[in-house]
Protein backbone atom coordinates (compact mmCIF):
# COMPACT_ATOMS: atom_id res chain seq x y z
CA UNK A 1 0.00 0.00 0.00
CA UNK A 2 2.00 3.26 -0.79
CA UNK A 3 1.74 6.95 0.39
CA UNK A 4 -1.35 8.17 -1.63
CA UNK A 5 -3.82 4.95 -0.16
CA UNK A 6 -2.85 6.44 3.94
CA UNK A 7 -4.94 8.89 5.78
CA UNK A 8 -3.95 11.76 8.14
CA UNK A 9 -4.92 11.84 11.54
CA UNK A 10 -4.24 15.38 13.25
CA UNK A 11 -2.03 16.55 10.09
CA UNK A 12 -1.49 16.78 7.20
CA UNK A 13 -2.08 19.03 3.75
CA UNK A 14 -4.56 21.69 4.04
CA UNK A 15 -7.54 21.74 2.25
CA UNK A 16 -8.03 22.97 -1.43
CA UNK A 17 -9.25 26.65 -0.83
CA UNK A 18 -11.51 26.31 -4.27
CA UNK A 19 -13.33 23.50 -3.31
CA UNK A 20 -17.08 24.40 -1.53
CA UNK A 21 -20.39 22.89 -2.65
CA UNK A 22 -22.33 19.95 -2.72
CA UNK A 23 -20.79 18.81 -6.23
CA UNK A 24 -19.33 15.57 -5.08
CA UNK A 25 -19.01 13.36 -1.73
CA UNK A 26 -15.91 14.56 -0.43
CA UNK A 27 -15.98 12.30 2.84
CA UNK A 28 -16.34 9.22 3.01
CA UNK A 29 -15.99 6.70 6.27
CA UNK A 30 -12.58 4.75 6.06
CA UNK A 31 -14.28 1.37 6.63
CA UNK A 32 -15.61 2.03 3.64
CA UNK A 33 -12.10 2.52 2.29
CA UNK A 34 -10.93 -1.03 1.64
CA UNK A 35 -7.65 0.66 -0.04
CA UNK A 36 -6.80 3.12 2.11
CA UNK A 37 -5.29 2.76 6.13
CA UNK A 38 -4.17 5.26 8.73
CA UNK A 39 -0.88 6.66 8.11
CA UNK A 40 1.94 4.77 9.59
CA UNK A 41 2.87 7.14 12.11
CA UNK A 42 -0.51 7.88 13.40
CA UNK A 43 -2.26 5.69 15.63
CA UNK A 44 -5.70 3.80 14.20
CA UNK A 45 -7.84 5.42 17.15
CA UNK A 46 -11.01 2.78 15.46
CA UNK A 47 -12.27 1.18 19.04
CA UNK A 48 -10.60 3.50 21.31
CA UNK A 49 -13.19 4.57 23.92
CA UNK A 50 -14.44 8.22 24.20
CA UNK A 51 -14.46 10.74 27.31
CA UNK A 52 -16.46 13.72 27.61
CA UNK A 53 -16.07 17.21 29.54
CA UNK A 54 -16.85 15.55 32.59
CA UNK A 55 -14.69 12.53 32.41
CA UNK A 56 -17.25 10.18 32.05
CA UNK A 57 -16.80 6.95 29.71
CA UNK A 58 -19.47 7.96 26.94
CA UNK A 59 -18.98 5.40 23.93
CA UNK A 60 -16.40 4.49 21.47
CA UNK A 61 -14.73 5.96 18.33
CA UNK A 62 -16.45 3.47 15.92
CA UNK A 63 -14.75 4.97 12.64
CA UNK A 64 -13.10 8.17 10.52
CA UNK A 65 -14.71 10.15 8.55
CA UNK A 66 -12.08 11.21 5.77
CA UNK A 67 -11.80 14.36 3.55
CA UNK A 68 -11.18 12.49 0.29
CA UNK A 69 -9.80 15.80 -1.05
CA UNK A 70 -6.70 15.85 1.43
CA UNK A 71 -6.75 12.48 2.96
CA UNK A 72 -7.18 13.52 6.34
CA UNK A 73 -9.80 12.61 8.98
CA UNK A 74 -12.16 15.78 9.55
CA UNK A 75 -14.78 13.75 11.79
CA UNK A 76 -14.50 11.03 14.07
CA UNK A 77 -17.75 8.93 13.82
CA UNK A 78 -19.21 8.03 17.18
CA UNK A 79 -20.94 5.39 18.91
CA UNK A 80 -22.37 6.68 22.02
CA UNK A 81 -23.92 4.48 25.09
CA UNK A 82 -27.14 5.97 25.08
CA UNK A 83 -30.08 4.64 27.01
CA UNK A 84 -32.05 3.20 24.03
CA UNK A 85 -28.89 1.51 22.32
CA UNK A 86 -25.77 2.72 20.57
CA UNK A 87 -26.36 6.10 18.77
CA UNK A 88 -23.77 7.25 16.34
CA UNK A 89 -22.50 10.79 15.68
CA UNK A 90 -19.88 12.96 13.72
CA UNK A 91 -17.60 15.01 15.92
CA UNK A 92 -15.04 17.12 14.74
CA UNK A 93 -11.65 16.11 14.72
CA UNK A 94 -10.88 19.37 16.68
CA UNK A 95 -12.63 19.16 19.34
CA UNK A 96 -10.84 15.85 20.11
CA UNK A 97 -7.42 14.92 22.15
CA UNK A 98 -5.68 11.89 22.52
CA UNK A 99 -4.74 11.20 25.96
CA UNK A 100 -1.52 10.60 26.72
CA UNK A 101 -0.79 7.50 28.67
CA UNK A 102 -4.07 5.64 27.45
CA UNK A 103 -6.10 4.93 24.50
CA UNK A 104 -9.07 7.33 25.33
CA UNK A 105 -10.00 10.19 23.11
CA UNK A 106 -11.21 13.05 25.11
CA UNK A 107 -14.09 15.56 24.27
CA UNK A 108 -12.66 17.86 26.39
CA UNK A 109 -15.21 21.06 26.01
CA UNK A 110 -18.12 19.13 24.92
CA UNK A 111 -20.68 16.76 27.21
CA UNK A 112 -23.03 13.63 26.48
CA UNK A 113 -25.76 15.62 26.58
CA UNK A 114 -24.31 17.78 23.29
CA UNK A 115 -23.22 14.95 21.44
CA UNK A 116 -26.83 13.39 22.23
CA UNK A 117 -28.57 16.65 20.55
CA UNK A 118 -26.76 16.04 17.38
CA UNK A 119 -28.12 14.99 14.81
CA UNK A 120 -27.43 11.02 14.47
CA UNK A 121 -25.24 10.15 11.77
CA UNK A 122 -26.79 7.10 9.59
CA UNK A 123 -23.65 6.13 7.71
CA UNK A 124 -24.63 7.23 4.05
CA UNK A 125 -23.14 10.40 2.04
CA UNK A 126 -22.36 13.39 4.17
CA UNK A 127 -23.07 16.63 2.55
CA UNK A 128 -21.53 19.64 2.77
CA UNK A 129 -24.50 21.79 3.68
CA UNK A 130 -25.43 18.61 6.61
CA UNK A 131 -21.19 19.92 7.70
CA UNK A 132 -22.79 23.61 7.65
CA UNK A 133 -25.59 22.02 10.10
CA UNK A 134 -23.43 20.76 11.94
CA UNK A 135 -20.46 23.18 12.91
CA UNK A 136 -23.34 25.88 13.22
CA UNK A 137 -24.87 24.00 15.95
CA UNK A 138 -21.61 23.32 17.79
CA UNK A 139 -20.87 27.34 17.51
CA UNK A 140 -23.75 27.53 18.80
CA UNK A 141 -25.38 29.42 16.29
CA UNK A 142 -29.28 29.69 15.16
CA UNK A 143 -27.96 28.90 11.74
CA UNK A 144 -25.40 26.87 9.48
CA UNK A 145 -22.31 28.16 9.48
CA UNK A 146 -20.81 29.68 6.04
CA UNK A 147 -19.76 27.25 3.14
CA UNK A 148 -16.62 29.23 2.36
CA UNK A 149 -13.54 28.34 0.32
CA UNK A 150 -11.40 28.05 4.03
CA UNK A 151 -14.42 25.87 5.37
CA UNK A 152 -11.56 23.59 7.27
CA UNK A 153 -9.82 26.21 9.03
CA UNK A 154 -12.73 26.59 11.49
CA UNK A 155 -11.59 26.13 14.86
CA UNK A 156 -13.67 22.99 15.58
CA UNK A 157 -11.48 21.24 12.60
CA UNK A 158 -8.17 22.71 14.48
CA UNK A 159 -6.04 19.91 15.28
CA UNK A 160 -3.13 22.16 17.62
CA UNK A 161 -4.02 20.14 20.56
CA UNK A 162 -5.12 16.84 19.16
CA UNK A 163 -2.17 15.21 20.21
CA UNK A 164 -1.27 16.24 23.53
CA UNK A 165 1.99 14.83 24.86
CA UNK A 166 2.02 11.93 22.15
CA UNK A 167 3.95 14.12 19.27
CA UNK A 168 4.87 18.00 19.32
CA UNK A 169 2.10 19.07 16.94
CA UNK A 170 4.10 19.60 13.72
CA UNK A 171 3.30 23.50 12.90
CA UNK A 172 5.11 23.70 16.15
CA UNK A 173 8.19 21.83 14.36
CA UNK A 174 7.74 23.93 11.58
CA UNK A 175 7.97 26.62 13.36
CA UNK A 176 10.43 25.81 15.45
CA UNK A 177 12.70 24.78 12.03
CA UNK A 178 12.26 28.52 10.55
CA UNK A 179 13.72 30.08 13.73
CA UNK A 180 16.55 27.63 13.87
CA UNK A 181 17.06 28.35 10.05
CA UNK A 182 17.12 32.43 10.34
CA UNK A 183 18.79 32.07 13.90
CA UNK A 184 16.33 33.01 15.91
CA UNK A 185 15.80 31.20 19.66
CA UNK A 186 13.08 28.85 19.50
CA UNK A 187 12.64 28.44 23.20
CA UNK A 188 11.46 32.02 23.39
CA UNK A 189 7.54 30.81 23.65
CA UNK A 190 8.39 28.06 26.77
CA UNK A 191 6.85 29.62 30.15
CA UNK A 192 8.97 30.24 32.72
CA UNK A 193 10.07 27.32 34.90
CA UNK A 194 9.18 25.01 32.19
CA UNK A 195 11.01 21.58 31.91
CA UNK A 196 9.90 21.10 28.53
CA UNK A 197 12.53 20.85 26.23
Amino acid sequence: MNERNEVHIGHGEPADPTIIGNEQPRLRALSELSNFKVAEDDPDIRGWLVRDVNGESIGRVHDLVVEMDTRQVRYLDVALDAADGERHVVVPIGLARLNDDSNVVSLGATSREQLLSLPQFDHKSFSRDRECELVGQLQGLAEPAADTPRFYEHAVFGTKGFWGARRAPETLMTYQLIAIATGADVDDDREEGSDRP
